[in-house]
């Protein structure tokens, strides 16, 4: 699926965690150590993600292409640039970890 927008964007992120169609990398890149965020929480932020939180990060080449933040937990959730049949939470990571 090719994103034309970020509000296509948005979308498509809350219908995949309205029908919990997430997978979460728990490999060592999965960080919820750096958070207070539990699966559900993830989740839950994911369902309720507006425009003003999601950004389209067009200076990476990895993976990790599209973020959600939660200011409320201080926490970034990045999430992999596929997005066609399920949402992949690659990293959870606090606010500008990497600013």
């Amino acid at each position: 699926m090719i994103i034309t927008s970020k509000h296509e964007l948005v979308r498509t992120i809350r219908e995949m965690a309205r029908t919990r169609k997430v997978q979460f990398d728990n490999s060592g890149a999965f960080l919820f150590n750096s958070t207070a965020l539990n699966e559900q929480k993830v989740l839950d932020i994911l369902t309720n993600a507006t425009e003003g939180v999601v950004t389209i990060h067009h200076d990476r080449a990895d993976l990790n292409k599209y973020s959600v933040t939660s200011p409320v937990h201080d926490a970034e959730i990045f999430l992999d640039a596929d997005v066609r049949t399920e949402l992949w939470v690659r990293a959870i990571l606090p606010i500008n970890f990497y600013k």
